[in-house]
Protein backbone atom coordinates (compact mmCIF):
# COMPACT_ATOMS: atom_id res chain seq x y z
CA UNK A 1 0.00 0.00 0.00
CA UNK A 2 1.36 3.38 -0.97
CA UNK A 3 1.92 5.70 1.96
CA UNK A 4 0.74 9.31 1.74
CA UNK A 5 3.29 11.80 0.61
CA UNK A 6 5.38 13.33 3.38
CA UNK A 7 4.84 16.74 1.78
CA UNK A 8 1.08 16.40 2.23
CA UNK A 9 1.43 15.58 5.91
CA UNK A 10 4.05 18.24 6.57
CA UNK A 11 2.36 21.01 4.60
CA UNK A 12 -0.12 21.90 7.30
CA UNK A 13 2.44 21.87 10.11
CA UNK A 14 5.01 23.81 8.10
CA UNK A 15 2.57 26.59 7.22
CA UNK A 16 1.48 26.83 10.85
CA UNK A 17 4.87 26.83 12.48
CA UNK A 18 7.72 27.94 10.30
CA UNK A 19 5.86 30.87 8.72
CA UNK A 20 5.28 32.54 12.08
CA UNK A 21 7.76 35.14 13.22
CA UNK A 22 9.03 34.13 16.64
CA UNK A 23 11.93 35.97 18.24
CA UNK A 24 11.35 35.41 21.94
CA UNK A 25 13.88 33.77 24.27
CA UNK A 26 14.02 29.98 24.46
CA UNK A 27 12.40 29.80 27.91
CA UNK A 28 9.99 32.77 27.98
CA UNK A 29 8.21 31.75 31.15
CA UNK A 30 8.97 30.62 34.66
CA UNK A 31 6.27 28.58 36.40
CA UNK A 32 7.49 29.81 39.79
CA UNK A 33 7.45 33.50 38.84
CA UNK A 34 4.37 35.67 39.11
CA UNK A 35 4.42 37.88 36.01
CA UNK A 36 0.74 38.75 36.23
CA UNK A 37 -0.63 41.74 38.13
CA UNK A 38 -3.15 39.57 39.97
CA UNK A 39 -2.32 37.15 42.75
CA UNK A 40 -1.51 33.60 41.60
CA UNK A 41 -4.40 31.19 41.94
CA UNK A 42 -4.08 27.42 41.78
CA UNK A 43 -7.55 27.21 40.21
CA UNK A 44 -6.21 28.97 37.11
CA UNK A 45 -4.16 25.86 36.37
CA UNK A 46 -7.02 23.44 37.13
CA UNK A 47 -9.74 24.11 34.53
CA UNK A 48 -13.28 23.01 35.26
CA UNK A 49 -14.00 22.07 31.66
CA UNK A 50 -12.74 18.72 30.43
CA UNK A 51 -13.61 18.01 26.82
CA UNK A 52 -15.86 18.84 23.89
CA UNK A 53 -18.34 16.29 25.23
CA UNK A 54 -18.83 18.51 28.28
CA UNK A 55 -18.97 21.69 26.20
CA UNK A 56 -22.01 20.86 24.11
CA UNK A 57 -23.22 24.45 24.38
CA UNK A 58 -20.13 25.45 22.39
CA UNK A 59 -20.29 25.60 18.63
CA UNK A 60 -16.89 24.49 17.39
CA UNK A 61 -16.05 26.13 14.09
CA UNK A 62 -13.18 25.89 11.65
CA UNK A 63 -11.01 28.93 11.01
CA UNK A 64 -9.69 29.74 7.56
CA UNK A 65 -6.28 30.49 9.01
CA UNK A 66 -3.71 27.70 9.29
CA UNK A 67 -1.72 29.21 12.15
CA UNK A 68 -1.91 27.32 15.44
CA UNK A 69 -2.00 30.68 17.21
CA UNK A 70 -5.32 31.64 15.61
CA UNK A 71 -7.63 30.22 18.26
CA UNK A 72 -10.60 32.38 19.17
CA UNK A 73 -13.37 32.03 21.74
CA UNK A 74 -16.59 34.03 21.32
CA UNK A 75 -19.03 33.76 24.25
CA UNK A 76 -22.69 33.88 23.29
CA UNK A 77 -26.12 34.04 24.90
CA UNK A 78 -27.10 30.42 24.25
CA UNK A 79 -24.27 29.00 22.16
CA UNK A 80 -20.64 30.10 22.27
CA UNK A 81 -18.12 29.66 19.48
CA UNK A 82 -14.68 28.13 19.72
CA UNK A 83 -12.78 28.67 16.46
CA UNK A 84 -9.84 26.37 15.77
CA UNK A 85 -7.43 26.13 12.81
CA UNK A 86 -7.29 23.04 10.62
CA UNK A 87 -4.82 20.28 11.45
CA UNK A 88 -3.94 17.45 9.03
CA UNK A 89 -2.83 14.09 10.43
CA UNK A 90 -1.45 11.08 8.59
CA UNK A 91 0.52 7.88 9.03
CA UNK A 92 3.77 9.73 9.72
CA UNK A 93 2.26 12.28 12.10
CA UNK A 94 3.47 10.55 15.27
CA UNK A 95 7.09 10.61 14.13
CA UNK A 96 6.76 14.12 12.72
CA UNK A 97 5.21 15.67 15.82
CA UNK A 98 7.57 13.90 18.21
CA UNK A 99 10.51 15.31 16.28
CA UNK A 100 9.00 18.80 16.14
CA UNK A 101 8.29 18.83 19.87
CA UNK A 102 11.79 17.53 20.63
CA UNK A 103 13.29 20.21 18.38
CA UNK A 104 11.08 22.87 19.96
CA UNK A 105 12.51 22.13 23.41
CA UNK A 106 16.09 21.69 22.24
CA UNK A 107 18.76 24.37 22.94
CA UNK A 108 19.08 24.97 19.18
CA UNK A 109 15.55 26.40 18.95
CA UNK A 110 14.87 30.06 19.80
CA UNK A 111 11.08 29.99 19.50
CA UNK A 112 8.27 29.54 21.98
CA UNK A 113 6.79 26.09 22.56
CA UNK A 114 3.91 26.83 20.20
CA UNK A 115 3.37 23.36 18.75
CA UNK A 116 3.69 21.64 22.12
CA UNK A 117 1.18 24.02 23.67
CA UNK A 118 -1.19 23.57 20.74
CA UNK A 119 -1.13 19.77 21.08
CA UNK A 120 -1.76 20.06 24.82
CA UNK A 121 -4.63 22.48 24.18
CA UNK A 122 -6.29 20.07 21.74
CA UNK A 123 -5.64 17.15 24.08
CA UNK A 124 -7.56 18.97 26.81
CA UNK A 125 -10.56 19.07 24.45
CA UNK A 126 -10.24 15.43 23.36
CA UNK A 127 -11.22 12.99 26.10
CA UNK A 128 -12.51 10.14 23.93
CA UNK A 129 -12.85 9.13 20.25
CA UNK A 130 -16.23 10.89 20.08
CA UNK A 131 -14.46 14.22 20.54
CA UNK A 132 -12.19 13.33 17.62
CA UNK A 133 -15.28 12.56 15.55
CA UNK A 134 -16.74 15.96 16.46
CA UNK A 135 -13.60 17.80 15.32
CA UNK A 136 -13.41 15.69 12.18
CA UNK A 137 -17.03 16.44 11.28
CA UNK A 138 -16.24 20.17 11.56
CA UNK A 139 -13.24 19.69 9.22
CA UNK A 140 -10.87 20.82 11.96
CA UNK A 141 -9.03 17.51 12.07
CA UNK A 142 -8.23 16.11 8.64
CA UNK A 143 -7.47 12.46 9.26
CA UNK A 144 -5.53 11.03 6.31
CA UNK A 145 -5.92 7.36 7.13
CA UNK A 146 -6.49 5.84 10.55
CA UNK A 147 -9.51 5.66 12.83
CA UNK A 148 -10.78 8.06 15.47
CA UNK A 149 -9.40 5.72 18.15
CA UNK A 150 -5.91 5.98 16.64
CA UNK A 151 -6.11 9.78 16.54
CA UNK A 152 -7.25 9.80 20.18
CA UNK A 153 -4.26 7.65 21.18
CA UNK A 154 -2.00 9.96 19.15
CA UNK A 155 -3.02 13.03 21.19
CA UNK A 156 -2.95 11.05 24.42
CA UNK A 157 0.62 9.87 23.88
CA UNK A 158 1.90 13.28 22.79
CA UNK A 159 0.24 15.22 25.63
CA UNK A 160 1.54 12.90 28.37
CA UNK A 161 5.13 13.37 27.21
CA UNK A 162 4.95 17.13 26.49
CA UNK A 163 5.45 20.24 28.60
CA UNK A 164 3.47 23.21 27.36
CA UNK A 165 4.00 26.93 27.76
CA UNK A 166 0.86 28.13 29.61
CA UNK A 167 1.41 31.74 28.58
CA UNK A 168 0.65 31.08 24.89
CA UNK A 169 -3.05 30.24 25.22
CA UNK A 170 -3.57 31.82 28.64
CA UNK A 171 -6.10 34.38 27.42
CA UNK A 172 -8.18 31.75 25.62
CA UNK A 173 -8.11 29.42 28.61
CA UNK A 174 -9.10 32.21 30.99
CA UNK A 175 -12.03 33.24 28.79
CA UNK A 176 -13.30 29.67 28.52
CA UNK A 177 -12.76 29.07 32.24
CA UNK A 178 -14.61 32.26 33.19
CA UNK A 179 -17.50 31.27 30.95
CA UNK A 180 -17.62 27.70 32.29
CA UNK A 181 -17.62 28.81 35.92
CA UNK A 182 -20.47 31.26 35.48
CA UNK A 183 -23.89 30.31 36.85
CA UNK A 184 -25.41 31.17 33.49
CA UNK A 185 -23.30 28.58 31.67
CA UNK A 186 -24.01 25.91 34.28
CA UNK A 187 -27.76 26.47 33.90
CA UNK A 188 -27.52 26.40 30.11
CA UNK A 189 -25.45 23.22 30.26
CA UNK A 190 -27.94 21.64 32.67
CA UNK A 191 -31.21 22.53 30.96
CA UNK A 192 -30.24 23.06 27.31
CA UNK A 193 -27.92 20.20 26.45
CA UNK A 194 -30.04 19.46 23.37
CA UNK A 195 -32.09 21.70 21.02
CA UNK A 196 -35.40 20.11 22.06
CA UNK A 197 -35.04 21.48 25.58
CA UNK A 198 -34.66 25.02 24.21
CA UNK A 199 -37.65 24.58 21.88
CA UNK A 200 -39.72 23.28 24.79
CA UNK A 201 -38.88 26.36 26.86
CA UNK A 202 -39.73 28.77 24.03
CA UNK A 203 -43.03 26.95 23.44
CA UNK A 204 -43.91 27.18 27.14
CA UNK A 205 -43.09 30.91 27.19
CA UNK A 206 -45.22 31.47 24.07
CA UNK A 207 -48.19 29.66 25.66
CA UNK A 208 -47.90 31.75 28.84
CA UNK A 209 -47.69 35.03 26.88
CA UNK A 210 -50.68 34.16 24.67
CA UNK A 211 -52.73 33.11 27.70
CA UNK A 212 -51.93 36.41 29.41
CA UNK A 213 -52.92 38.41 26.32
CA UNK A 214 -56.17 36.49 25.96
CA UNK A 215 -57.04 36.98 29.63
CA UNK A 216 -56.27 40.70 29.47
CA UNK A 217 -58.52 41.36 26.48
CA UNK A 218 -61.26 39.24 28.04
CA UNK A 219 -61.27 41.42 31.17
CA UNK A 220 -60.63 44.70 29.36
CA UNK A 221 -62.24 44.39 25.92
CA UNK A 222 -61.30 47.16 23.54
CA UNK A 223 -63.70 49.16 21.41
CA UNK A 224 -64.52 47.62 18.06
CA UNK A 225 -64.07 50.59 15.72
CA UNK A 226 -65.29 48.58 12.75
CA UNK A 227 -68.64 47.76 14.38
CA UNK A 228 -69.05 51.37 15.54
CA UNK A 229 -68.53 52.71 12.01
CA UNK A 230 -71.09 50.24 10.62
CA UNK A 231 -73.66 51.25 13.25
CA UNK A 232 -73.11 54.95 12.53
CA UNK A 233 -73.57 54.35 8.81
CA UNK A 234 -76.84 52.46 9.35
CA UNK A 235 -78.16 55.21 11.63
CA UNK A 236 -77.41 57.88 9.02
CA UNK A 237 -79.16 55.85 6.34
CA UNK A 238 -82.18 55.41 8.59
CA UNK A 239 -82.41 59.16 9.22
CA UNK A 240 -82.22 59.90 5.49
CA UNK A 241 -85.03 57.47 4.75
CA UNK A 242 -87.24 59.09 7.34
Amino acid sequence: MKQPSRSIINANVSSQYFSSEQSTPRFPWNPLANTSKKEPNLLDYCPSYRSLSELKSFFVKKRKSCSVLDIEFLPGFFYSQLKLPTLALGQLSVILWNNLIAFEWSPACNTEAVLTSYICFLSALIANPNDVKELRSKRILLNIGGSDEEVFKFFEELSTSSIEDPSIYRNIREEIEKHCRSKYFRNIYKYFRNPWSALGLFAAIAVVVLSFVQTYFTIYPGKDECMESICSYLKRQQIKNV
